[in-house]
């Protein structure tokens, strides 16, 4: 089948995303299928495809065309506001493509038909005309809502669209959903919002997850034009050659003596890119570290102690570093000396430079052993540390796809911490295992100032329902009906909790060490301690333990097992039979050969889908399947 593609999206910046995008190119190129890139700027050298510049893709917050807004550092989504909303068009100026509106100059930055007309222009120039398929990322994220409205109007003239949603304005980016609520931009004189969502026979949505599967469906979204898409997972064997040297950037060591571990020192993060950055740098590097002997016997540094849980993450907080720390301190109290936790990137946003800097000034003042940008003072690359690493760790409270809960068995090494289930069912439906994780840790409310955590969820909860739209009746009815869910009984998940509260909890803890004597650490892959068993009652005995670890419904231990003593007394790392098999699944599952079939069939439904009227899903339909309590934290909202 020979088909022209089209992909569209506002940058080709480094992040997860253009990850992907660079991904499919390569993909589709060795399956010869033509393939350009029209983004808001230009692209980088190595692109593995033709990239055209189309001033007016960007970011609404870009005012020089083809050029990065220097003062864009999405590490979080939700920081974006637009700088001035879009005129409203009249319908005479839709239809004839004025130039002019209220005498205000029309462009391609704040009018969709003289972007699209602009599109269109570049495709005839590069492709010899219209692609068979218009494939384009996130349209509806909020982050140029002239964009979006190009997109309903590309629907409505026809054309064979495959919409790739990678994140969502209704998911916990409420500053993006009122940018499009508020452009004043109309098609057909209706507003915006109303129209984010075009739905038709020969309009196709490709999602990452079951998750926004599910939630897509449940707005409305029709099944025969709903596809699931995950993200190919690289194979180390045949790609860690060619994995890009800049993987380790920010890692290598600086200048002047390391300073010891657990010393919390740490450097001036600067600003940039942001998060997906970040993901797609430890991406690269897992891949190098999987390439460099996954299944060879790690090496250890003398100066290191007896087990390294690695945390691959840039501290922002959504990350959720502050569980890491609170199990960094459960360790040192059961174990001292034993166990170093680390972290390996710092945050580029400035704005999280405050809660980076708290952390880390914590963790010194409280001689726990915790090491921030781990690569940098131990003067070892990711890769190193990667193979150096007991196991690689995760809290996160929020992911996209989860890379992180695939790449540690590609490269050799267990995984342990917090799952999403949300995010994680697909993977294990695959078949990939998550012994020992979990999905709260449940910590007792008189460990906390509740009062104080109570004026701070209510303030937080209400704050995003009415930066939502909701009324302010309607958001103080539905703060209340969201606090009761968030507080169990005389307990509340630690992942809940703002940054102050869990260093409240920590220094409970550290200054109450008998309240957990009995908590098992979550990590399967430990040498047993002389203190706790991870017994299942263990896990369930809340009240032995101090702090309730709730495991997944479909990762419930099975009666008489124990997944703590897996092969403690064999030669080879414990995980060995769970990473291989694992592994296996991963490879098969997530392989690119598996996306690249999913994604021809994508194509290939589109190209042959009749042409019908179009409908719509607006944003309002689908913020209630992503707005529950369920998902609520502090940790996404403190900033």
């Amino acid at each position: 089948m020979t088909l022209s593609v089209a992909m569209v999206h506002h940058h080709l910046r480094g992040g997860g995303v253009t990850q992907i995008i660079r991904q499919q190119c390569v993909l589709l190129g060795r399956a010869g299928i033509a393939v350009t890139v029209f983004s808001g700027e230009e692209g980088p050298d190595d692109f593995p495809a033709e990239v055209v510049c189309v001033p007016g893709l960007g970011y609404a917050s870009d005012t020089t065309p083809g050029k990065r807004d220097v003062n864009h550092t999405p590490d979080s989504a939700a920081n974006t506001s637009l700088k001035q909303p879009a005129p409203r068009l009249s319908d005479a100026a839709e239809k004839s493509g004025s130039a002019h509106f209220g005498g205000r100059e029309l462009t391609a930055h704040n009018d969709p038909q003289t972007l699209l007309s602009r599109l269109d222009d570049a495709a005839e120039r590069a492709m010899g005309g219209r692609p068979a398929v218009w494939h384009i990322h996130n349209h509806a994220l909020g982050k140029n809502p002239v964009v979006t409205a190009m997109v309903a109007m590309m629907a409505e003239q026809g054309r064979k669209l495959l919409l790739h949603i990678h994140d969502f304005a209704e998911d916990n980016r409420p500053h993006n959903y009122r940018g499009i609520q508020q452009s004043g931009l109309r098609i057909s004189n209706r507003p915006l919002h109303e129209l984010c969502y075009p739905t038709g026979p020969h309009v196709h949505y490709a999602v990452l997850n079951g998750r926004d599967y599910a939630n897509l469906k449940g707005a409305g979204f029709p099944a025969a034009q709903l596809q699931l898409l995950p993200n190919p997972v690289e194979n180390p064997a045949a790609d860690a050659a060619g994995a890009k040297s800049g993987a380790d950037s920010g890692l290598k060591p600086g200048p002047g003596p390391h300073p010891v571990p657990g010393a919390g020192q740490h450097s001036d993060p600067q600003p940039g890119t942001g998060t997906h950055e970040a993901a797609s740098t430890a991406r690269s590097a897992m891949v190098q570290a999987a390439g460099a002997g996954a299944t060879a016997a790690p090496t250890r540094s003398t100066s290191l102690p007896e087990h390294l849980i690695l945390y691959p993450v840039r501290v922002i907080p959504r990350k959720n570093i502050g569980e890491m720390v609170l199990w960094s301190a459960i360790s040192q109290l059961q174990s001292p000396g034993k166990t170093l936790w680390a972290a390996t990137l710092p945050p580029k946003n400035p704005a999280y430079r405050e809660h980076y800097s708290r952390w880390t000034t914590f963790c010194a003042d409280h001689r726990l052993p915790v090491l921030f940008e781990a690569g940098v003072h131990l003067g070892r690359s990711f890769p190193e540390l990667v193979q150096t690493a007991t196991c690689v760790f995760t809290s996160s409270m929020a992911e996209g796809f989860g890379m992180v809960y695939l790449e540690p068995w590609l490269a050799g090494k267990p995984l342990a911490g917090r799952l999403l289930p949300d995010i994680t069912r697909d993977f294990s439906d695959s078949g990939v295992q998550f012994p020992g994780m979990y999905t709260r840790a449940m910590v007792p409310l008189h460990w906390l100032d509740t009062e104080r955590l109570g004026r701070k969820l209510e303030s937080a909860i209400n704050k995003l329902l009415r930066d939502y739209g909701f009324s302010r009746q309607d958001a103080a009815a539905a703060t209340s009906r969201w606090m009761q869910t968030l507080f169990t009984g005389d307990t509340i998940d630690f992942g809940v909790l703002d940054d102050d509260s869990q260093r409240e909890v920590i220094t409970y803890v550290l200054t109450h060490p008998e309240t957990v004597k009995n908590t098992p650490l979550p990590i399967p892959w430990l040498e047993e301690p002389e203190g706790p068993t991870r017994t299942e009652k263990d896990r369930i005995d809340g009240e032995s333990v101090g702090i309730r670890i709730v495991e997944p419904s479909h990762e419930i231990v099975k009666e008489g097992a124990d997944f703590s003593g897996v092969n403690r007394s064999d030669k080879v790392h414990p995980a060995a039979d769970i990473i291989a098999s694992n592994r296996s699944v991963v490879l098969q599952a997530y392989s690119p050969d598996t996306h690249l079939q999913k994604i021809q069939e994508l194509y290939r439904a589109v190209v042959l889908a009749p042409v019908q009227e179009v409908h719509y899903i607006s944003g309002a339909d689908l913020l209630g399947q992503f707005l529950k309590p369920e998902q609520f934290t502090l940790q996404r909202v403190s900033v």
